[in-house]
């Protein structure tokens, strides 16, 4: 899977898991978006997301690689060191 694959499944997961609470669209979730500052995600939501990326790709993440994401980014690039 590569980066852009990834990206599309952050991405899906992120408008499906907390898009809504957090008043954020398709078009907000970007590379470079900060997971706070740009989309409102605070760290119990980052907790939620992580859940859902576990269950999606069949991986555990430990607090550490998830306390470390501030951008969507990061996420993937945690993913692309997983998968």
């Amino acid at each position: 899977m590569d980066r852009k694959q990834i990206f599309d499944e952050v991405k899906e997961t992120l408008l499906e898991s907390v898009g809504k609470r957090c008043c954020f669209m398709d078009g907000d979730v970007t590379m470079l978006a900060s997971l706070q500052d740009d989309l409102g995600i605070d760290s119990l939501d980052c907790s939620y997301v992580a859940e859902h990326l576990e269950a999606k790709f069949g991986i555990d993440l430990s607090d550490d690689e998830i306390e470390a994401w501030w951008t969507v980014e990061d996420i993937v690039n945690t993913l692309a060191s997983k998968i």
